[in-house]
């Protein structure tokens, strides 16, 4: 995305155990689960934001880095 992220793709059907804590963190976090799925972490590897659709004025309104 740029200098300061990383984004990493998982094949949910190559790594359906990834797959399976993601969604779980999704649904703790209200966005319930489905695909695709986008979960944003810390450094430390926490999760933070995430979810399945994130139409364009929502999408405007989440979470930024200040480093945006």
């Amino acid at each position: 995305m740029n200098e300061r992220y990383v984004s990493i793709k998982v094949d949910r059907q190559e790594r359906p155990d990834i797959d399976e804590i993601y969604q779980q963190v999704s649904q703790m976090m209200g966005q319930g689960g489905g695909w695709p799925l986008t979960v944003f972490l810390t450094p430390q590897g926490e999760p933070f934001f995430g979810g399945t659709y994130f139409p364009r004025t929502i999408a405007m309104a989440a979470p930024r880095s200040r480093a945006c």
